[in-house]
């Protein structure tokens, strides 16, 4: 018959309401109603849960790349993420996000298990910004397949080519092209000037280039025209 009332066997007893705060083992529980008739029962608290969470290493990519960025662990499925600073991640409070910063970031990871109950971890992405362009230094545009282009290439950190430009010995421009992306032989010089091949020889070009975080490269070189 209620109310009841609870307790540690030998103890003074409590409402059943309140909660009993006992520590990780073993313990005779009492029980009993209004007219005092109740049972002890033995009763067993496991140990709490040890929850965990890393996030493990500092890593490195070249700009433009992504890494997978994925904690380590045991935490209740309840629990909630959220992952500071924002920027670069594809979600900042998912379990497992794709990070692709445009600089050298640290990021913190905190888990709420329970008001008051957190984990927190961070880890540094160091973010080599270097963007390398590369151009052949010669090229043989005799249909046969095989280096017929004089082309850019280029890494993830570059997001486009501004302006890739070809002169001869004495200066005058050959070839122009503006605004393409990387890594398309048949974007480059074939060879040719107004549709007629160009003398073989040296020749000099220019290239400038907007990297993935916006700022923009310039360079030149020299590239030898074999026929």
């Amino acid at each position: 018959m209620p109310p009841y009332r609870i307790g540690l066997s030998g103890d003074a007893l409590q409402p059943a309401d309140v909660p009993l705060a006992l520590p990780a083992g073993v313990f005779l529980l009492r029980i009993e109603d209004a007219t005092g008739c109740g049972e002890t029962q033995e009763v067993t608290v496991p140990p709490a849960p040890s929850w965990v969470m890393e996030l493990g290493r500092d890593t490195s990519i070249r700009l433009g790349q992504a890494v997978r960025l994925q904690p380590q662990g045991l935490w209740p499925q309840s629990a909630q993420f959220s992952w500071q600073p924002p920027q670069g991640l594809d979600c900042d409070t998912c379990a497992v996000v794709m990070a692709m910063p445009p600089r050298s970031t640290r990021y913190e990871l905190t888990l709420r298990i329970a008001p008051g109950c957190e984990l927190r971890d961070a880890l540094t992405i160091l973010v080599d910004g270097r963007a390398p362009v590369y151009v052949p230094n010669a090229f043989s545009p005799n249909g046969d397949g095989i280096n017929d282009w004089l082309a850019v290439f280029a890494g993830d950190g570059v997001a486009t080519v501004r302006s890739f430009r070809v002169f001869d010995r004495w200066g005058a421009a050959v070839f122009e092209r503006l605004n393409f992306s990387p890594n398309v032989e048949s974007l480059g010089w074939d060879g040719a000037v107004r549709g007629r091949p160009a003398n073989a020889g040296l020749y000099v070009y220019t290239i400038e280039w907007e990297r993935a975080d916006g700022q923009t490269e310039r360079a030149s070189g020299e590239a030898m025209l074999l026929r």
